[in-house]
């Protein structure tokens, strides 16, 4: 590539082209696209925790934009629902934090927002906050996400399977499609005259 570069650059400086090299992929950029962010409020694409102040209860939730810009919408919601003495419902959002802030008096810790997990893909994210949200035993969110089968939600909510969740949220979708697979091939077995 190098032999190429020189008499092409020659060409383009005679024809007034700027010419521009492009740097190549390295093993760097395919492992890590991002230097890791090491304030929390500034990560993007993830799934955090802000506890109550004055209880146990905590909110789960997800977002690809900086976790500082999510708080801060946290915080006017539940000013907001101060000032009007009510929570509006929205589809988009989980208006649980205000909820809690409203009927309870209780104030929720923004500056100690938790990261639970990053997670790049969007569906994965979704996926993963629902299932903290139904194994997670305090939450205040009013919306838990996508419906799980409770033999499901059992295994995740174990150890191991926390461990597994964290470790290979990756591999989420190739785990869930596999279980499935194989629940397919039981109850295909089970059909009289059906081989496999």
């Amino acid at each position: 590539m190098r032999e190429i570069n020189g008499p092409i650059k020659a060409l383009c400086k005679q024809l007034n082209i700027n010419f521009l090299n492009r740097r190549k992929t390295n093993l760097g950029a395919l492992i890590a696209h991002k230097r890791p962010c090491n304030n929390i409020l500034e990560m993007k694409e993830a799934i955090y925790k802000i506890p109550c102040k004055e209880c146990e209860v905590v909110y789960l939730g997800e977002t690809k934009r900086k976790l500082g810009t999510r708080t801060k919408e946290h915080f006017a919601s539940c000013q907001k629902a101060f000032l009007s003495q009510a929570v509006h419902q929205s589809v988009k959002n989980d208006t649980g934090l205000p909820f809690h802030f409203l009927h309870s008096g209780h104030s929720f810790d923004f500056d100690k927002v938790q990261l639970v997990q990053r997670e790049r893909n969007w569906v994965k994210r979704k996926i993963l906050e629902a299932l903290y949200i139904q194994t997670t035993a305090n939450t205040c969110n009013l919306n838990s996400g996508m419906k799980f089968d409770e033999n499901w939600l059992t295994f995740s909510s174990s150890s191991r399977a926390c461990h597994f969740l964290e470790s290979f949220s990756v591999n989420i979708f190739s785990f869930v499609f596999s279980c499935i697979f194989v629940l397919l091939l039981c109850m295909l077995s089970s059909i009289p005259n059906f081989v496999l």
